[in-house]
């Protein structure tokens, strides 16, 4: 089976799309992503096979991107998602650095609030006896709810942004 790439839409919450997370010895690049009956049923068609959560939000799916991956053999090293506004424009990517030995972020990130409404973009592909895997590939902004915290503070503040996030946010 060759790659295949899948669309899924909805509400996000937890998008660690920028510094990958590590947990129980995996480093993965990650989105959490509410989903309606008509997104379940094509993952489902898709193969994929990771586990469905439920809170009281709704039902949701974890998408997720691995930092490195055993391919073969051989080791490979993933760059983080690209980020997209809701016009397909990249607000963040990746390019090789100079000596070729990782990966460079390019663009400023937009930091995504629990509640946004994005598409992301999933890579489904063959992994063997394990059936199939996926790969988060890209994230587009749809509705962006930015995430900010106060100065001096512990307290989030999580306000509508515009529409539009051509303008990236200012750290």
């Amino acid at each position: 089976m060759a790659t295949e790439f899948y669309k899924f839409t909805g509400k996000c919450k937890w998008a660690k799309v920028y510094e990958p997370e590590e947990f129980r010895g995996a480093t993965n690049w990650k989105i959490d992503l509410y989903q309606d009956k008509k997104n379940l049923d094509l993952r489902k068609k898709a193969g994929i096979q990771s586990k469905i959560y439920e809170d009281e939000e709704g039902q949701y799916v974890n998408f997720r991107r691995p930092k490195t991956k055993l391919i073969k053999g051989s080791l490979n090293e993933f760059h983080g998602p690209e980020i997209l506004d809701k016009d397909g424009n990249k607000i963040v990517s990746y390019t090789k650095s100079e000596d070729g030995k990782s990966w460079v972020r390019v663009g400023t990130p937009v930091l995504i609030g629990n509640g946004s409404e994005v598409e992301v973009t999933v890579a489904v592909y063959d992994a063997g006896a394990m059936g199939k895997g996926q790969r988060l590939e890209s994230v587009k902004i749809i509705d962006l709810i930015e995430y900010k915290s106060e100065n001096n503070s512990n307290s989030i503040i999580v306000s509508e942004a515009p529409k539009s996030v051509k303008t990236p946010w200012d750290a």
